[in-house]
């Protein structure tokens, strides 16, 4: 008994380190999109105040769901959106982006996405906010495309910008533009990241994800 009461506790533990450690990145990721909306609006000061004073409240309204999913986190350390599906999911966080950027964002849902499990829904959403923010900070992208489907019994999640693209080859492990821990995010769902790119091309970030027959559903 107190063999299985010891062995029950270290998994409560080793389930609050993985909880508390996604709730880092997502709210790291969260403030990192404020941060390219206040930059944005550092920029718009001096030619469009009244444009950058809408963007400020917007980015104040972003700042308080923040808030508000870090003391979700800490009082229950579950995150407000548990329940939610994974289309809703990407849209939400599509939407972020949108609102945090200005950049046009076309996203194409597929009507037959597979249930996932809440954990891969959260790594899912933080794969596509890395690679939005890449998007945007690195590619300079001025419109993005958002692909998510089922095929051939995986999921598939696409990001497709129209930035300046880089040499895949020739940047060590992504140095820099966090392409290892996308890639490490995928692997933690059994999935494959594939990074396609060249200079001048934009980029597509492609995301494979293994679903069992018995979790696809038919809409």
């Amino acid at each position: 008994g107190r063999l299985r009461e010891q062995v029950q506790h270290l998994a409560v533990l080793e389930e609050r380190e993985r909880i508390g450690r996604d709730l880092h990145d997502s709210i790291i990721q969260s403030l990192y999109g404020i941060s390219l909306a206040l930059e944005h609006c550092q920029h718009l000061l001096a030619s469009h105040p009244e444009l950058a004073q809408a963007r400020l409240n917007g980015v104040i309204e972003t700042l308080t769901r923040v808030i508000k999913d870090v003391r979700s986190y800490v009082m229950g350390l579950h995150p407000q959106h548990e329940d939610e599906s994974l289309e809703v999911a990407l849209e939400r966080v599509v939407r972020e982006f949108r609102i945090n950027t200005l950049i046009p964002v076309e996203l194409r849902l597929g009507s037959d996405l597979a249930h996932v499990t809440s954990d891969e829904r959260l790594h899912l959403q933080l794969l596509l906010r890395e690679a939005l923010a890449n998007a945007a900070r690195h590619a300079g992208a001025t419109h993005v495309t958002v692909e998510a489907a089922g095929a051939d019994g995986e999921l598939r999640l696409t990001v497709i910008d129209n930035g300046r693209g880089f040499d895949v080859e020739a940047v060590p492990q992504g140095a820099g533009l966090g392409l290892r821990t996308m890639a490490e995010r995928a692997r933690r769902v059994g999935g494959l990241l594939n990074i396609r790119s060249r200079p001048g091309g934009g980029t597509t970030v492609e995301v494979r994800v293994p679903v069992p027959g018995e979790r696809r559903v038919a809409r």
